[in-house]
């Protein structure tokens, strides 16, 4: 590689040299243990005197061979620079080798830089000029330190950031819990501030260890934290402790504790004395084993709001001190002994702190990013089949905060359905309706998934188990099924709906009703001129078929029209199942192709099957 620095690189320093109070100390270096250039900068802030941010400061520029491309970094110098922690910033240390940086870069880049949009100022990619990256960058990082300065950094009604703990992140264990408004209710009316708790395994990810309870030294759980079935292994659970604090866990002016000196600092400021309580919660947990200290503070959804939900960081300690310790000053057999030889050696003052990786997984944080209405959320949805339609339906209400589901197929995979199917080779020869309830608990820690591998109408407790559902979801496509759906003695009146596809999927057909019993005789005369409509259309053409010998039909379809439908189909879901919206009859949904163009899917009109 080309060890000089490209056109771009050097068009971005001259650019820097014409900034009011930015200057060049060094050219650009290459660091190979990195794969980035680094030029040394000398940054002059405005804005009033500070403890932590002096007017002068020196800066490294990180920034990637493509440039004005890859990643641009503004971190502090190991010499002549902050040495704090604040808000939009990693946690700020030495980096250990050579590196003449830390590692506490500055977030100076928007939550959007790579789209610029949301009304945000979008992140330039120009390599240099009025609009050059490398220039905007300083000047916001000028920026970042006047208000650094001033105590500005975070406004009221600005997200709330929890601090960045040192390595946490690199760890490999996870512990997840499950934090909401209702349970911080339940946090906000104890007066319980620590004790032991119980870690389980994920079945399908044993690094990852969840929370399943918070119990104080003796007596009742404080809180239980509930996954769903099938989510976490068989294990016995591990026992760990928890302390909670009144304030974030941190020193000025945004620092993480990095030491268990630092760490007792911020419990006092949050109200603990760590000693005293560690002293107490140590003792059960002397078993020469390595233990998960989890410690928790309140936090607010937005700076200068009111706490919402608790954020908990868990510490993997030392292995503690065990058996009868003989020291002077301490009777024989004594805790404080012990805590004492502990606090001299795995537990000094100076000792790292080694921080796990922490990850709330309520339901509504893993479906922040898009969620079906409550009203769907909440119900208990019955799918009849679990083929393609009713695979991809049932994994894409899953993965949108669907919280109760049980599946009914009869059937194997085979090796055909994968095409198009959501179970991939190892389910194959496998139930269909019992690979695809272990898919599901593996994307939704807290959904209830049953499955039933009986063929509809099922008998015995699993029919007693599909008359306690709201929603009915036939996804068969399957005459026999229609019958029984309207002969099956449901327990009061259900919304039905009946999901099919036309050939190819070129068309959807959506039927729905509220009534206590399938309208199969409606549902015959609505959809009848549509299946017409599609065998005219079809006309002599030869189905696919899979296997040798007796000639068996496939329907033909790809996965991603199959996929489309489905989709539209969740959507139709959701707007007819709100309170007060009818819900009977049929609606058809139809592909548009100008030529062999896809123009996209519209809803059509019921006459149109006669068209």
């Amino acid at each position: 590689m080309n060890r000089e620095p490209s056109a771009r690189l050097r068009q971005g320093r001259r650019d820097l040299e014409g900034i009011p109070g930015v200057k060049l100390l060094e050219d650009f270096v290459w660091y190979d243990a990195v794969k980035k250039w680094a030029i040394r900068v000398r940054l002059t802030r405005e804005g009033p005197e500070s403890r932590y941010v002096p007017r002068e400061t020196d800066w490294y520029v990180l920034a990637a061979n493509d440039y004005p491309w890859g990643k641009l970094k503004f971190c502090p110098a190991k010499q002549g620079s902050i040495t704090a922690t604040f808000h939009h910033q990693g946690y700020n240390r030495p980096c250990p080798d050579d590196r003449p940086w830390t590692f506490g870069d500055v977030c100076l880049n928007t939550t959007v830089n790579v789209l610029g949009r949301h009304g945000l100022e979008d992140e330039p990619f120009n390599a240099g000029g009025r609009r050059g990256r490398m220039r905007w960058h300083a000047l916001r990082a000028l920026e970042w330190l006047r208000l650094a300065a001033s105590g500005e950094l975070v406004k009221e009604g600005e997200p709330f950031e929890v601090p960045h703990f040192p390595d946490a992140i690199l760890a490999n264990t996870t512990v997840v819990y499950a934090e909401d408004a209702a349970s911080f209710e339940a946090w906000d009316s104890t007066s319980m501030t620590y004790g032991l708790l119980n870690l389980v395994p994920l079945a399908a990810k044993p690094s990852i260890h969840a929370i399943t309870g918070f119990y104080p030294l003796p007596g009742q759980p404080v809180l239980e934290q509930k996954w769903g079935p099938g989510t976490l292994s068989d294990t016995p659970p591990a026992r760990g402790v928890w302390l909670r604090v009144a304030a974030p866990l941190v020193n000025e002016p945004w620092q993480a504790p990095a030491t268990w000196s630092e760490l007792c600092k911020a419990c006092r400021a949050g109200g603990v004395d760590l000693d005293r309580i560690l002293m107490k919660l140590f003792r059960p947990i002397r078993d020469g084993q390595q233990h998960v200290l989890l410690v928790g503070f309140p936090m607010p959804e937005r700076v200068g709001g009111k706490n919402v939900r608790m954020h908990w960081q868990p510490i993997r300690l030392p292995v503690l001190v065990q058996g009868d310790v003989i020291r002077k000053g301490f009777r024989p057999g004594k805790e404080s002994a012990r805590y004492c030889l502990d606090r001299s050696n795995a537990l000094a003052g100076t000792a790292e702190l080694e921080w796990l990786n922490a990850e709330n997984w309520s339901q509504t944080q893993l479906v922040s990013r898009g969620a079906v209405s409550g009203d769907l959320a909440n119900s208990h949805v019955l799918v009849l089949g679990g083929g393609a339609l009713g695979s991809v339906v049932a994994e894409l209400l899953i993965r949108a905060g669907l919280r109760r589901l049980t599946i009914v197929d009869d059937e194997l995979l085979q090796v055909g359905n994968l095409c198009r199917h959501t179970l991939t080779l190892p389910d194959v020869k496998t139930a269909k309706a019992e690979s695809l309830a272990a898919r599901l608990r593996n994307i939704n820690p807290h959904a209830e998934i049953d499955f039933v591998t009986d063929e509809f109408p099922p008998r015995g407790e699993s029919a007693a188990v599909l008359t306690r559902c709201d929603v009915v979801i036939d996804c068969t496509a399957n005459d026999a099924v229609i019958h029984h759906l309207g002969q099956f003695p449901w327990s009061g009146k259900k919304r039905f709906v009946s999901l099919s596809l036309g050939h190819a999927a070129r068309r959807l057909f959506c039927f729905f009703a509220d009534a206590p019993a399938f309208p199969e005789e409606q549902f015959q005369l609505a959809l009848s001129p549509w299946l017409q409509k599609d065998r005219a259309e079809v006309g002599d053409a030869e189905l696919p078929r899979e296997g040798v010998g007796c000639w068996h039909p496939v329907f033909p379809a790809r996965a991603d029209d199959v996929w489309l439908m489905a989709s539209i189909a969740v959507k139709h879901l959701e707007e007819t199942l709100k309170p007060g919206t009818p819900a009977n009859g049929l609606t058809v949904f139809e592909q548009q192709f100008n030529g062999a163009a896809f123009t996209g899917v519209v809803r059509v009109p019921s006459e149109a099957a006669n068209g």
